[in-house]
């Protein structure tokens, strides 16, 4: 019997890391953008069908209550899909579908899996695969990039979106690739097509780690290696992620030691006003160049499109000069931010489950008193206004859980 049982908690274990792995793969991965793409997200599809079915069938957490499941399920399905049917042409509707398709699977793992569970196995797996990435990234950042101890070992292809031309970077063993610079200083973009998408996974991993995962083993030293992997992004995304989260520590954490106190009365707040002049400088910086020019353009495009496309948007997958009825051309959109993209093609049509489901959780947060959910939802809308993410596994499942997710205490021992 309880070989039995540990079986099951082993294979529970297992397929949850494979489908943490899948997601941060998903999450504009360099892999995700090269010529193997296509191929690779079939694949991951494929994996992730028959690993969430697996779960379901084997957690102890599963929801019983199959009827409230399809319902809701049933109802979100068919307001998608009215949507995707009503796209421009079979290049669009096929895209939704597979993205309809992607939301199921996710809503499907938050709902039936982890909607009672107070802290989700698959926060603890993805956070500990991030951080396999951090160090990894770090390593060949300071002695590759950095230092030129080590050598890149090849090129490897890949391209951002479908309107550029595969290019090739350079690439550490196709663990660690050289894709951007700034002031002739490389980036850590880790396993990512650009460092804000490093700094996206990175800043995400973080905000778990120091909300659900702060009893777990190595967890100081995780926390330190994802600060770190943070600050070598370059990215000003990261680092207000960052302040953040020391933010909310501040905030939160208390503590009778009187030398915590002292650091927390005086240290603390002088490393986030110093944050907050370095952020104030990069940022500064960043728009008065082309790339926070173009930043800019895209939200102002965003915006244009809505307007003239309020309700359903300008349509799936539009990646520039949209015509308008007037005969005026809108610039191209939805490159830099998922709000963006989501308020241009999709309108408020799709916006609004986005906008339920952050309601819903904050208003479920401050019911119930849970300042963690609260940040980890204020979290999520800061990278949804600020980074591109859209409708990648990880976006879909988070979203999905801040939605359905109702803890239960009772449940907190079970591998969930």
């Amino acid at each position: 019997m309880n070989l039995k049982i540990n079986f099951q908690s082993y294979l529970i274990k297992i397929t949850t890391y494979i489908i943490a792995i899948i997601m941060v793969l998903d999450s504009n991965s360099i892999y995700s953008k090269s010529i193997y793409s296509s191929s690779l997200s079939k694949i991951e599809f494929i994996i992730l069908i028959v690993a969430i079915s697996t779960l379901i069938i084997l957690s102890n957490n599963i929801n019983k209550n199959w009827k409230n499941y399809l319902l809701i399920t049933s109802i979100l399905f068919g307001y998608i899909f009215i949507y995707v049917l009503l796209q421009r042409n079979r290049i669009a509707i096929f895209t939704g579908i597979t993205d309809l398709g992607k939301f199921i699977l996710m809503f499907s793992l938050a709902y039936l899996v982890y909607k009672n569970s107070k802290k989700p196995f698959l926060m603890t797996a993805y956070c500990n695969v991030v951080f396999i990435v951090a160090i990894v990234s770090l390593i060949f950042w300071i002695f590759g990039s950095n230092l030129h101890l080590l050598q890149p070992t090849g090129t490897f292809l890949s391209k951002w979106n479908e309107l550029d031309d595969y290019q090739g970077v350079l690439s550490y063993y196709n663990l660690y690739f050289e894709t951007q610079t700034l002031n002739q200083t490389i980036r850590n973009s880790a396993i990512f097509v650009e460092a804000p998408m490093a700094s996206l996974t990175f800043s995400m991993a973080l905000c778990l780690e120091v909300l659900y995962q702060n009893n777990t083993k190595f967890h100081i030293i995780k926390v330190l290696v994802l600060i770190m992997a943070i600050i070598s992004t370059v990215s000003s995304t990261g680092y207000i992620c960052l302040l953040l989260t020391m933010g909310y520590l501040l905030l939160t954490s208390k503590s009778s030691n009187i030398y915590l106190l002292i650091v927390k009365t005086t240290i603390i707040p002088i490393i986030l006003v110093v944050g907050m002049i370095l952020i104030n400088y990069f940022l500064s910086q960043k728009l008065n160049s082309n790339s926070g020019f173009s930043r800019k353009r895209d939200y102002i495009n965003s915006f244009i499109a809505w307007i003239n496309y309020p309700f359903m948007g300008t349509g799936i997958d539009i990646d520039g000069n949209f015509l308008l009825p007037s005969g005026i051309k809108i610039g191209k959109f939805g490159y830099s931010n998922s709000f963006g993209r989501v308020l241009g093609e999709n309108g408020i049509y799709i916006l609004s489950l986005y906008l339920i489901s952050i309601i819903n959780s904050v208003y479920t947060s401050i019911n119930t008193k849970d300042t963690k959910r609260l940040f980890l939802t204020f979290i999520l809308i800061y990278l949804f206004i600020t980074t591109q993410f859209v409708n990648t596994y990880l976006m879909l499942f988070m979203f999905s859980l801040i939605f359905v997710w109702k803890p239960n205490n009772i449940l907190n021992s079970q591998v969930n």
